[in-house]
């Protein structure tokens, strides 16, 4: 940088070494030169020769090595210079100050040098501040996963709330609740499948009512018919005492009513025998998971289907707004949007556990397990036009199972001689599920 600072020569003893090399190149051409252009050269040689010792003579000195020696004193501090620090900005800027009076060219390269020396040193203080807080931020993103640690699996998303405040990240704040969200969820599935088992023993004992209903059924049966087999037994003895018409008449009468009240009570019974019954249950009971399936179709299918007038749907997947949507529900903050969102999840949930049950040895109809797949498949990705067909393709699947098992159940009484069921048009259940008990 001393160089640059003093120009050309950093010293005076280089800038004379210069010069006598530029004399000693002028000899050596002139050695070249013919007699009268030496002669010419002579008168101009002698000339300056004698101006230059007429300088010498009167303390005259070459401007630009008095130059040169003046910036080499300021420079060191040599004959009372004033001494420059290269390193310190402020001491190029003060030693510009006095150099402006007697070299504003040097002055000049001062106030450069200084402000680029200026600007460095403050690149170099900016780089160890950012490096600085950048181990300070993984220092503290350690500290909170150790924290978390700390608090083992069943931390609830109170305290995984308090220390991501206490680290500070709305990052941080959305790993705690979704880690909280894991934990509950772990709960909930404990606590159902606790509630399973006991569904499960009330189940049974349900069954075991209905049997016992069933043979008191029978029973009743049984004896209303040796009931009216005696009113008839009776009935043809008294006509066969009748002497007269009247009585006869009188006795026809009765024997007539009697008749058309044994044809009332013959009619179709309502009750299919036990083992049939519980096919029946298993049908009725599949009928209603197809109905909550298809409810619950509606939304996600509608959400997903865009406006005739404006070509948008309410809801839009895609990686960006998905995560949008799920913080602002785990938030409490839920939206049109969010809520629809929701309603999506839910939906391929419902497939899901379709194919989680069939896993575990539940009997499942193909193509609704097929289209559950496809669901489930289909919803983990980001484009809202195949989610959409693939939850219609579901639903239509679900709907075509449910008319399967109303088929079942009519056909399976039409072949025992048991009254219909008695579906509406739409196939929802019309008799309560409680007169089967």
């Amino acid at each position: 940088m001393a160089s640059e600072i003093l120009g050309l020569f950093t010293s005076p003893e280089e800038y004379q070494m210069r010069q006598q090399q530029a004399q000693q190149n002028r000899a050596l051409q002139f050695a070249q030169l013919n007699p009268f252009e030496k002669a010419s050269y002579g008168i101009y040689q002698g000339a300056q020769q004698l101006g230059g010792a007429t300088a010498g003579l009167f303390g005259m000195q070459d401007p630009q090595l008095r130059k040169i020696s003046m910036r080499q004193q300021m420079l060191t501090g040599a004959n009372g210079g004033v001494g420059i620090d290269l390193r310190d900005p402020n001491s190029m800027l003060r030693a510009a100050e006095i150099a402006q009076q007697f070299d504003p060219e040097f002055a000049q390269g001062l106030v450069i040098a200084a402000n680029d020396l200026a600007k460095n040193m403050a690149e170099m203080r900016s780089k160890s501040a950012t490096a600085a807080k950048t181990q300070a931020e993984i220092d503290r993103e350690n500290q909170y996963r150790q924290a978390v640690a700390a608090l083992g699996p069943e931390a609830t998303s109170d305290q995984l709330l308090a220390l991501a405040s206490q680290y500070g990240s709305i990052d941080k704040s959305l790993t705690a609740l979704q880690t909280g969200e894991i934990a509950k969820a772990e709960r909930t599935r404990r606590t159902e499948e606790a509630q399973s088992k006991i569904d499960a023993k009330k189940e049974a004992a349900e069954l075991e009512y209905k049997r016992k209903t069933e043979a008191a059924e029978i029973e009743s049966t049984r004896k209303k018919e040796a009931a009216e087999a005696e009113a008839t037994r009776r009935k043809e003895a008294a006509l066969a005492l009748a002497n007269s018409q009247k009585e006869r008449d009188a006795i026809n009468r009765g024997f007539q009513k009697t008749i058309a009240e044994i044809a009332q009570s013959n009619k179709p019974p309502k009750f299919l025998n036990p083992s049939l019954q519980t096919k029946e249950i298993e049908n009725l009971e599949s009928i209603d998971k197809a109905d909550a399936q298809l409810k619950g179709l509606d939304a996600p299918i509608k959400n997903l289907t865009p406006d005739p007038k404006t070509k948008k749907s309410l809801l839009e997947l895609g990686p960006v707004d998905n995560l949008f949507n799920y913080g602002r529900n785990v938030l409490s903050l839920s939206s049109e949007k969010s809520r629809a969102y929701e309603e999506l999840k839910s939906a391929i949930d419902t497939a899901i556990n379709i194919k989680v049950s069939n896993e575990k040895g539940q009997q499942t109809d193909a193509d609704v397990l097929r289209q559950a797949k496809a669901l489930i498949a289909a919803g983990g990705g980001n484009d809202s036009e195949v989610t959409r067909q693939a939850l219609i393709r579901f639903r239509d699947a679900v709907q075509k199972d449910k008319e399967n098992n109303i088929k079942l159940i009519e056909s399976r009484r039409k072949s025992q001689g048991v009254e219909p069921y008695g579906f509406s048009s739409g196939g929802t259940r019309t008799v309560p599920f409680s007169e089967l008990k």
